[in-house]
């Protein structure tokens, strides 16, 4: 039942809370000036250079994107893929440590954590995120996957009978 009630909910309670910082803090992503096209002609620089522009006036007519792109942080590809591959790197750690070869285990550990890094910085090669987003975004997926395996009881690996 524990397995069952914190694999299942605990995620979904991450996603939510992860869309919910994303609509409320509104970062702006690194392309968003691409995906904005702003009229440049209006703003002016020269007299007003170290000012704070808002509202920014953008050409753009996909209120889709737009939307978007401000919403950078924090990363939500990074914490998904970080607390599925660190949750299974530790469930196998804390289950399965006598029933798969040490050596295949280890294996199996460095490709999930490998996995997991190449996917987290690809959000941020790819101009997506900043790198503050993908920090934090590894760490609440890293965090979430460790709580739910110290909460593990001996019946939820299927060890005890």
């Amino acid at each position: 039942m524990g397995l069952f009630y914190y694999h299942h909910h605990l995620p979904v309670w991450m996603c939510l809370h992860i869309q919910t910082a994303k609509h409320t803090i509104g970062r702006l992503r690194p392309h968003f000036l691409e995906i904005c096209q702003p009229e440049w002609s209006k703003i002016d620089c020269k007299n007003h250079q170290y000012d704070y522009i808002d509202p920014i006036q953008c050409t753009s007519t996909n209120k889709r994107d737009m939307k978007e792109a401000r919403m950078s942080f924090p990363s939500g590809h990074t914490s998904f893929s970080a607390f599925t591959m660190v949750f299974y790197v530790v469930y196998l750690e804390k289950c399965h440590m006598n029933r798969i070869p040490i050596r295949v285990l280890r294996l199996v550990q460095v490709v999930c954590l490998t996995a997991a890094f190449y996917i987290s910085l690809s959000r941020f090669t790819d101009n997506m995120h900043h790198w503050e987003d993908v920090m934090f975004g590894f760490m609440l997926g890293t965090t979430v996957a460790i709580v739910i395996v110290s909460i593990f009881h001996p019946y939820d690996c299927g060890v005890v009978t």
